[in-house]
């Protein structure tokens, strides 16, 4: 059991489990409406500057809001949490921060942050990841130190031996897999 508030800690779940489905939501609409968008030649941003307008409504509203639902997961769980695990939940929520720059700053605005607000979201993510997994052997959790080590791992793999428009798309959908686990497993436990 973890030493985070129960109650608190269960709310916040919510917010985590709804922002990641959210997103998956919004993106697969936005795929359906695209209907250009290939696997392994656009990277995920394409969609918010799609030809179609609904595309770009979905995309970006995915990141917006889905970003909103994460910060507020991170920022619950940071105090709901006594302990340095909180830091993590901190930074998580931040990050979350610039996955709704992501949807706000489009790739085609000038000047554009779009591409620095992406690779800042990625890195504390993927902080945020590395943490939680020291954290989780420290506490002898070692099936979530696992599950996040495998999509930490994966991910690297795959940002070292591919290309951006294979790696973004695969390395999206492990955060949203590490999201939702992480959640489900901290709400079953209260």
């Amino acid at each position: 059991m973890s030493s985070c508030a129960p109650v608190r800690v269960v709310n916040a779940t919510l917010y985590g489990i709804g922002g990641a489905v959210l997103f998956l939501f919004l993106f697969i609409l936005a795929l359906i409406c695209d209907g250009s968008w290939t696997f392994g030649v656009n990277d995920l941003s394409d969609l918010g500057v799609s030809p179609n307008p609904w595309a770009c409504f979905f995309f970006n509203s995915a990141c917006v809001f889905s970003g909103g639902l994460l910060f507020i997961f991170g920022i619950k769980m940071y105090f709901a949490c006594p302990n340095i695990e909180r830091y993590a939940y901190l930074v998580s929520g931040l990050s979350a921060l610039f996955l709704m720059g992501i949807g706000l700053m489009t790739e085609d605005m000038v000047p554009s942050v779009h591409l620095e607000f992406a690779y800042i979201f990625f890195t504390m993510v993927g902080c945020v990841v590395a943490g939680t997994i020291l954290l989780d052997l420290k506490k002898k959790k070692l099936l979530r130190a696992v599950t996040s080590s495998v999509i930490l791992l994966m991910s690297l793999i795959l940002y070292l031996t591919q290309p951006f428009e294979v790696y973004e798309p695969i390395i999206v959908m492990g955060m949203l897999v590490w999201i939702i686990t992480r959640s489900v497993y901290v709400f079953t436990c209260h």
